[in-house]
């Protein structure tokens, strides 16, 4: 594939031309609608990948507040972690809870506790004073009728799937019986190799860099051990 459907605008000018050379003229103004939908479809299907594609953003607290407002954060799909920053670089991690289920106090002081409530950060008290927090979450994958130039790790590293997710959706749209199953089977094919290969990266990434499960010197790809 071309470098240049990397990015979202050169992606859904492809998709705008395949679907004119097709005769769909008809339907070459809903490529974003196609889009999202194919995106609402693969945010669903990689849920269980999101901890390799976990991204971090600098929150803060305001004096005797106890919510953080995640409206900006327009890619936020799932909460992983937060920690208290306030006092520079030692990070204290704050313990997730559950909505309703929190203890809370009324008087203020440090929290030590978090959930997450609708479009808010939820504390379980509220702050002695202004405080800054690194939230860790994983991303949504949402480029449809966003910035031209965008892109994201999936479009980047595998624009395969993002092509046939798109093509179904357009399938499904023309009730296109034979595309539908083409592309249906044929994203389900991408998708298997693709959470494989995600799997096994992450194994990868694991052993590298936990240097306590092995002594001395790098691994040899020829022996397939670590050197000593």
């Amino acid at each position: 594939m071309a470098v240049t459907i990397r990015t979202y605008s050169g992606f859904s000018a492809w998709l705008y031309k395949s679907l004119a050379r097709a005769s769909d003229t008809g339907i070459t103004g809903s490529v974003d609608d196609f889009v999202a939908l194919a995106e609402d479809k693969l945010n669903r299907r990689l849920l269980s990948l999101r901890e390799q594609w976990v991204v971090d953003t600098t929150l803060t607290l305001a004096a005797s507040a106890r919510t953080i407002s995640l409206a900006s954060l327009t890619d936020f799909w799932v909460e992983r972690d937060l920690y208290l920053t306030t006092d520079g670089g030692d990070e204290k991690r704050i313990i997730p809870s559950v909505p309703g289920q929190m203890g809370g106090s009324a008087i203020s002081g440090r929290p030590s506790q978090w959930a997450i409530r609708g479009t808010v950060i939820e504390l379980n008290r509220p702050a002695d004073q202004a405080h800054t927090f690194r939230f860790y979450y994983s991303q949504r994958f949402s480029l449809a009728g966003g910035d031209a130039g965008g892109t994201n790790y999936l479009l980047t590293n595998h624009a395969d799937v993002y092509q046939l997710a798109c093509l179904l959706e357009v399938a499904t749209h023309l009730t296109d019986d034979r595309a539908m199953k083409i592309y249906g089977d044929a994203l389900a094919e991408r998708l298997d190799e693709l959470e494989t290969f995600e799997a096994r990266a992450a194994g990868r990434s694991e052993i590298i860099h936990d240097r306590a499960l092995y002594p001395g010197g790098g691994f040899n790809i020829e022996t397939g051990g670590f050197d000593s």
